[in-house]
């Protein structure tokens, strides 16, 4: 192995047959991946799923090492208190030994996670949060579902969309099921479509997809004021990392309290936290209806209060993780929530109303003369 690099090595059998898959994962975290399927096992072994990881020089405690490690939508171990969970059950080991979450590894040491028991675990003692949610697709390997907005995607609460899976979606038959997973996130204040994983395999191939921004994600939102082009395409970085935003107009109403609202079709390619009420805010100069946050106190009483925000996800555009032939993409679509209609009808009826009234008072006042 070369030197400067982090080695995965992820065995797992799948139809008797036993696939290696290493990941040269470079320090600027590029990763390349090799499969090998020249090994095959037999058939009364039983499966199993590991991963063996080659320490590098770190100063970081061995739970937050493997926290920062795997942390990509394919391989995401969770949060630093769950893995230090992970350790205490023994599902994570050092040189094949049980060692406490806070030990510093050293260069060269092996960290084993066993996935199969994890995957256990998690099923045995995850958190239900019994809610009814509308569920837009689902087969044996993933779902797409319709987050309210006010839910929480997921997180280290009871409230949330994840803990909301259990109850709504069909268990997986596959060998390799596991928690619902949602592969992506939405900001509290944001409902739309999410694109769960049932199956380990369903989660590393569209975590893949998403590291390669490849989904394609439609949203709709309205816009405070009048937005000029038609079209274009946002790259201003947001924290420091690179961010992109196409959006084309859909309409453009009168409003009363606004002068105009715009309506929008978004279409991100990276996903970065609040992204695109911060790319339409900051860089367009027109913040989205209902977003206190990135509204400027300027036009803070120009928001429509009390409906939430005007942001919705409605679309997603996906290839199947499982595809027997060939590759075959999906396409899941919702139509806009009945309160952005509502709303632009509301705003072009005030201020025709209100035009309405200034013509009959500038007759009254010509009479009068």
């Amino acid at each position: 192995m070369r030197t400067g690099r982090t080695k995965y090595i992820i065995e797992e059998e799948d139809s008797f047959e036993k696939i290696y898959i290493i990941l040269l994962l470079h320090q600027s975290h590029m990763a390349s991946i090799i499969h090998d399927n020249n090994h095959v096992n037999n058939q009364d072994e039983e499966k199993k799923l590991k991963i063996v990881l080659v320490v590098e020089e770190t100063k970081l405690r061995i739970a937050n090492y493997c926290h920062f490690r795997f942390n990509s939508p394919s391989y995401n171990i969770g949060s630093k208190t769950r893995c230090r969970k992970l350790f205490k059950n023994g599902y994570i080991q050092l040189n094949n030994e049980l060692v406490e979450a806070s030990r510093i590894p050293k260069i060269g040491d092996i960290i084993s996670i066993d996935l199969d028991s994890i995957n256990s675990f998690d099923m045995k003692n995850c958190t239900i949060y019994d809610r009814k949610i509308d569920v837009l697709y689902e087969d044996e390997h993933l779902a797409v579902v319709n987050k309210p907005a006010g839910l929480i995607t997921n997180g280290n609460f009871r409230c949330t969309l994840q803990n909301c899976l259990s109850s709504n979606l069909k268990e997986s038959n596959e060998k390799t099921k596991c928690m619902p997973k949602p592969m992506h996130r939405l900001d509290l204040m944001t409902g739309g479509v999410v694109l769960i994983g049932k199956t380990r395999n369903a989660c590393m191939h569209l975590g893949k997809q998403f590291e390669n921004h490849t989904v394609r994600k439609r949203y709709k939102a309205i816009l405070i004021g009048y937005l000029n082009s038609d079209s274009g395409t946002i790259t201003s970085d947001i924290d420091g990392r690179h961010a992109e935003t196409y959006y084309k107009v859909v309409s453009r109403t009168k409003s009363l309290h606004t002068d105009w609202i715009t309506t929008v079709d978004l279409f991100p390619k990276t996903g970065r936290k609040h992204q695109l009420r911060i790319h339409m805010a900051r860089d367009l100069g027109h913040p989205i209806v209902g977003d206190k946050v990135h509204t400027p106190e300027n036009k803070l009483k120009q928001l429509y209060l009390g409906k939430g925000m005007f942001l919705r996800a409605l679309e997603i555009n996906f290839i199947h993780p499982i595809a027997t032939n060939c590759k075959m993409e999906v396409k899941i679509e919702i139509p806009e929530p009945a309160k952005f209609e509502y709303y632009r009808n509301m705003e072009l009826k005030r201020f025709q109303k209100l035009k309405q009234n200034s013509q009959m008072i500038k007759i009254n006042n010509i009479d009068k003369m």
